[in-house]
């Protein structure tokens, strides 16, 4: 009998423990569930052409983001390469489009350029992450290749495995920087296709430039005054212009920092400034969202 009521015991102070588990991991689960990014605000410094994509995913996290470009990206039809470009395609077999403002800006001077247009058929196309989709999508034109990792050296990797690409000719469609020091990526994947022994080329088909500070004395002061909860930069270009414009980069350390990549945090980090958080998977920015969201509430 004794036995029997031990066993009964043991059997109770089991299944409570158990079900104290069951609550616990639920509670937990509920709360990643819940939570998201709920009451968090989000400095978002990218372009005004990338921002929005950017708010989507931080509201779609019930976030509240706070727009503050810190750059701007304009196209540059006045570019003396661009033009000897579309005057002769034929001298080129790839053209790199590292990023989503290089595509549109190519793209819409290939659009006005009718004659050139149709003797591009021949050219490859070279992109990274979600742009290869945008640039088939928006443009209906192909990839020569899928990089591995979607970087400029993801391109570079995958250009040195195609057989006798030494000597082919590849223009990168990169921006001309101005009030701002140019980030070393572009100059970075350059040498690295030179060393491919690749027949490189770069065409300034677009312009990055600084924006003036006075436009941001509100933002200015929340950052001073360590009033939000995540500045996330998703390139050095707008590092260097955001330090600029609070005149120092001593603002920023009070603040918690997200990086979309591990590249502008390198970039950050000679720079000065504390990253607290960088993107792994930095595919797009749904991902990066996602991946603050879990740093902020691990």
């Amino acid at each position: 009998m004794k036995f029997t009521t031990t066993l009964i015991l043991i059997l109770f102070a089991y299944s409570q423990l158990m079900l104290s588990k069951n609550f616990e991991q639920h509670d937990n689960l509920n709360l990643q569930d819940s939570v998201n990014l709920k009451n968090s605000t989000i400095l978002v410094t990218a372009p005004s052409n990338y921002a929005s994509r950017f708010e989507h995913f931080i509201k779609k996290e019930n976030g509240t983001p706070l727009l503050m470009p810190t750059i701007e990206t304009i196209c540059n039809p006045q570019s003396e390469k661009l033009d000897q470009l579309f005057k002769h395609p034929d001298q080129y077999d790839y053209v790199v489009l590292p990023s989503r403002k290089a595509i549109q800006c190519f793209m819409a001077e290939l659009e006005r350029n009718k004659v050139a247009g149709k003797t591009f058929t021949s050219i490859k196309y070279c992109a990274i992450g979600k742009d290869i989709d945008y640039l088939k999508e928006q443009y209906d034109k192909e990839v020569a290749f899928i990089p591995e990792e979607p970087s400029p050296s993801g391109i570079t990797e995958s250009l040195n495995k195609i057989k006798n690409i030494d000597k082919k000719r590849v223009t990168v469609i990169a921006p001309e920087v101005i009030g701002i020091t140019e980030p070393n990526t572009i100059p970075r994947f350059l040498k690295n296709l030179d060393t491919c022994g690749l027949n490189v080329i770069k065409v300034e088909g677009y312009v990055t430039r600084a924006i003036d500070s006075s436009k941001y004395p509100e933002r200015l002061k929340q950052i001073r005054q360590g009033e939000i909860d995540v500045i996330a930069f998703t390139s050095t270009a707008e590092i260097e212009a955001l330090i600029k414009m609070l005149g120092g980069v001593h603002w920023l350390n009070q603040n918690t920092i997200a990086c979309f990549g591990p590249y502008t945090a390198a970039n950050a980090k000679e720079l000065g400034v504390e990253v607290d958080f960088t993107g792994r998977n930095f595919h797009s920015f749904e991902e990066f969202v996602d991946g603050i969201k879990k740093f902020l509430y691990k």
